[in-house]
């Protein structure tokens, strides 16, 4: 395979010590072969691959990305590939409480799999372009180590910065996605029953709840109250065991009526956005390593608490939510389905606010991870070496987090 060396100034990328200027030496065999025979199914007849790796920014925790431009040199030749490839950080169970390969297999089955259901049940129905749940087109030739994409960066698309909080348009645009992915599950619910249950109700988190993972959910709490006074800090972290009860009981049975396909991770750096004269336009989800069935409220108050403050979800979440029913109902009307059938107003609003303590745990738990300094979070890293340090406006992007905690404790809500 021909490729053009390229130079990067990385101090440490990969696990490797050294700069190193040919990334393309890290790819494994199976991945070059991957692409090696997308350029023979393309047809490419005189070409040059471009390989690029990328510093993750600490928005990547489970595998090592590179940029691959092929690029058709023949006379004339107009055409031109551009690959976005995810290589396993080559550990079987990452941090101790992840398995590596069975995330992978999940991403490999949502987009080789899954997708193609999506798109030919949508196409079916006729959605306008402007109403459709988007995916990335993937490769599968790639033996279980990589995942390969297009490259959607060359068509505008980009991942908001890892630390920001969103804008109501991003906001927008993000839960009508979601309310869409959720909405396709429900549809192969109804009219692909057989699949349903083979495929999609026994898809489980990759999770797993161990001394390791609770020793981490601590570090990582203990960091985000740091900045409270002490009989807070002792309040939160004594909370902090059963928080971790919960998200786990929500990630792995049936505490709601209503379960359906589930993103997992759905946050700002798993939804790349496309602007237009400043203005997000478009937006689609990306990272479907930690999909699974369960309560589909999980996405949507995972994303109101890991890409949105207190301030933000007293202003605009009253709205986001109905937006999510809207959406919901304005996709399912084109198969024939009533919202209220398979998933009533009642239940919603009833599930929300009984799994709200979800939405707690990730602030206090994933957010000083996610604002953390990117080099503790390279791929592979063990974040049990590493000091969780979250930067100085981490305690004004949490301002009202604690007293809305208080408010929902007050609340007494009955989870018996």
């Amino acid at each position: 395979m021909q490729v053009e060396e390229q130079t990067y100034k990385v101090e440490k990328f990969c696990g490797y010590d050294k700069i190193t200027n040919k990334p393309e030496d890290k790819l494994y065999p199976r991945v070059k072969n991957a692409i090696k025979k997308i350029i023979e199914d393309e047809e490419f007849t005189k070409y040059r691959v471009k390989v690029r790796a990328i510093e993750p920014d600490g928005g990547n925790y489970l595998a090592n990305l590179y940029e691959i431009d092929i690029l058709d040199e023949a006379p004339n030749g107009k055409k031109k590939i551009n690959l976005f490839i995810k290589q396993t950080v080559g550990a079987d169970n990452l941090y101790g409480f992840i398995d590596i390969e069975d995330a992978y297999l999940k991403e490999v089955f949502f987009y080789t799999d899954v997708s193609v259901i999506f798109n030919k049940l949508q196409n079916e129905a006729n959605i306008p372009s402007n109403e459709r749940f988007r995916n990335v087109k993937c490769w599968p030739e790639s033996g279980g180590e990589a995942i390969i994409m297009e490259n959607l960066t060359k068509d505008g698309f980009k991942t908001p910065r890892r630390k920001e909080i969103t804008d109501l348009q991003f906001a927008q645009l993000a839960i009508q996605q979601i309310a869409r992915f959720h909405s396709l599950s429900f549809v192969i619910q109804k009219k692909m029953p057989e699949y349903f249950e083979k495929k999609i109700r026994n898809v489980k988190t990759v999770l797993h709840l161990n001394d390791k993972y609770i020793e981490i959910c601590t570090k990582s709490a203990k960091a985000a109250v740091s900045h409270y006074d002490e009989d807070i800090r002792k309040e939160i972290m004594n909370d902090l065991p059963g928080l971790i009860d919960t998200y786990f009981k929500y990630m792995n049975e049936a505490v709601t009526s209503v379960n359906c396909l589930c993103h997992g991770d759905y946050r700002l750096n798993n939804i790349l956005g496309k602007e237009e004269d400043g203005e997000t336009k478009e937006v689609l989800a990306i990272d479907y390593q930690l999909i699974f069935y369960g309560p589909p409220v999980t996405d949507l108050i995972y994303f109101m608490y890991t890409s949105g403050g207190t301030q933000f979800r007293e202003k605009h979440e009253r709205n986001l939510k109905d937006l999510y029913r809207n959406t919901m109902n304005d996709f399912l009307s084109h198969y024939d389905i009533d919202i209220e059938d398979v998933f009533p107003t009642k239940v919603f609003e009833k599930d929300y606010e009984f799994m709200r303590d979800f939405g707690f745990y990730c602030s206090f738990v994933f957010l000083p991870i996610f604002f953390s300094e990117s080099n503790m979070l390279e791929p592979g890293t063990d974040l049990l070496k590493q000091d969780i340090c979250v930067d100085k406006s981490f305690p004004e992007k949490i301002a009202g987090l604690y007293d809305e905690y208080k408010r929902y404790k007050n609340q007494n809500y009955n989870k018996n």
